[in-house]
C-alpha cells in the first residue's frame, strides 16, 4: 500500500495537469481571454484556469474516506465560480423559450383574424407591448453585470468587439428579446393602422415577423397603392355622377 499511494498521487497530478491544459484552452476560446473574476485573491489568474480549478477542487474523499474541507483559496475559487464563472444561462434559456412561445399567438391572431373584436382589444392594450419591453430591460440589466460583456460593448464602433460581446449566451438572449420587442411594436402599429385605414396587412405582418423592417416597408407601399386605387375610383365615380 505504501508503494501504491505515491504512484496513484503522481498519476492523479498528471491527469489534473492535462485536464487543466485542455479545459483552459476550450474555456479561453468560449469565454474570451480578457474576462477576469471579481475575487481579489485570483484577479491575476486567467478566467479559464480558475474555471478548471473550481471543478478540480470539488470536495473529494481521501484514501481513508474522510471528506476534504474547502479552506482558503479553495473556498474562494468556489465563490468566484458562483459569482462569475457560472452565469445563470438556464435562466436566459428559459426566458428565451418562453418569449418564443408567448409571442407567437399574438402574431397568429393579427394575421389570421385581424377583424375579431377580441384580437383588436388585446393588441390595443399597451400592457402586452410593455411586457416585452420589461423582459428586455430585465435581461439587459442582468447581462450588464458581467464585466466581460460590458468590455465587449465598450467599443461599439468595432465589429470585432461586438462579435466578442455577442459570443456569450446572455448577450444573444438579450438581442433576441430586443428583436421580439421591436418587431412586435412595429407589427402592432401595422395592425392598428391597417384597421384604421382599411388596408390589407396580412402579408406585411408576416414579413415583419420573419424579416423585421421589410414588413414596415411592405405596409407603407401597400397603403400607398390602395390609397391611389381608391383615389382613382373616387374620381371615376365623381365623373360618372
Amino acid at each position: 500500500l505504501s508503494l501504491l499511494v505515491p504512484l496513484v498521487r503522481r498519476r492523479r497530478s498528471a491527469a489534473m495537469a492535462t485536464a487543466k491544459v485542455l479545459a483552459a484552452s476550450a474555456c479561453s476560446r468560449a469565454m474570451g481571454p480578457t474576462a477576469r473574476p471579481r475575487c481579489c485573491l485570483h484577479a491575476h489568474k486567467p478566467l479559464a484556469v480558475l474555471r478548471v480549478n473550481s471543478f478540480l477542487q470539488q470536495p473529494s474523499r481521501s484514501m481513508l474516506g474522510a471528506p476534504r474541507p474547502l479552506r482558503g483559496s479553495h473556498a474562494c475559487r468556489h465563490v468566484c465560480r458562483a459569482s462569475i464563472l457560472a452565469p445563470d444561462v438556464p435562466l436566459y434559456e428559459s426566458i428565451f423559450n418562453a418569449e418564443n412561445v408567448v409571442t407567437f399567438p399574438f402574431w397568429l391572431s393579427m394575421i389570421a383574424a385581424p377583424r375579431q373584436p377580441l384580437v383588436r382589444k388585446v393588441i390595443e392594450n399597451e400592457l402586452v407591448a410593455s411586457a416585452f419591453a420589461v423582459t428586455y430591460a430585465y435581461l439587459a440589466y442582468l447581462s450588464l453585470q458581467e464585466p466581460a460583456i460590458v468590455e465587449g460593448f465598450s467599443n461599439s464602433a468595432s465589429l470585432a468587439a461586438l462579435t466578442q460581446a455577442f459570443s456569450y449566451p446572455q448577450t444573444v438572449a438579450v438581442g433576441w428579446a430586443h428583436f421580439i420587442a421591436q418587431d412586435f411594436f412595429v407589427g402592432r402599429y401595422i395592425y392598428l393602422d391597417g384597421l384604421k385605414t382599411n388596408t390589407f396587412t396580412r402579408h406585411s405582418l408576416a414579413l415583419t415577423l420573419f424579416f423585421g423592417p421589410t414588413g414596415f416597408l411592405s405596409h407603407f407601399i401597400t397603403r400607398a397603392i390602395i390609397k391611389s386605387i381608391r383615389g382613382e375610383m373616387d374620381s371615376a365615380s365623381d365623373e360618372s355622377a
